[in-house]
């Protein structure tokens, strides 16, 4: 499935709600809610660290998942294999991410699951790469909703 900033990534949509995102992958192997008030679902593929996270806006404030919450950031993580139009994906270079989309909006370093991690932010456009910042790689793609729609 295609990466489309701001849109849809692994074949959730931004606005979907929960129930399409459990048709798609069954149920989460976690939840919880976040200090934002978002809820989330967590995906391993059944080992180790999450592979999808899928965040939504806890429609009727229940700190639960439920059918009408609606998803508002997908996040993935290897082995996920899609690109974007330029082809930009988890393993490709920081280049890859420039090449496409320009300089960053919003440009940080962290430590990032264990890692140390620049996060380049695209939030006007709805994208959002984690890069390792010894290897240079993507390691995780966030979909959001643009910033200012």
């Amino acid at each position: 499935a295609p990466i489309v900033p701001g849109q849809t990534m692994a074949g959730i949509n931004i606005g979907d709600d929960y129930v399409t995102v459990e048709e798609k992958y069954g149920g989460p192997d976690s939840t919880g809610v976040t200090t934002e008030g978002l809820v989330y679902a967590t995906y391993t593929g059944g080992y180790g660290s999450w592979k999808l996270n899928v965040y939504l806006e806890d429609k009727d404030q229940s700190d639960s998942l439920d059918d009408f919450d609606t998803v508002v950031s997908i996040g993935v993580r290897s082995p996920y294999n899609g690109t974007t139009a330029g082809g930009v994906g988890i393993g490709s270079p920081q280049s890859a991410i420039t090449s496409e989309f320009g300089a960053p909006e919003r440009e940080s370093t962290m430590s990032h699951l264990g890692e140390q991690a620049k996060i380049l932010e695209y939030n006007t456009r709805g994208i959002v790469f984690a890069v390792n910042a010894v290897s240079g790689d993507v390691v995780e793609i966030d979909v959001n909703r643009p910033l200012g729609t």
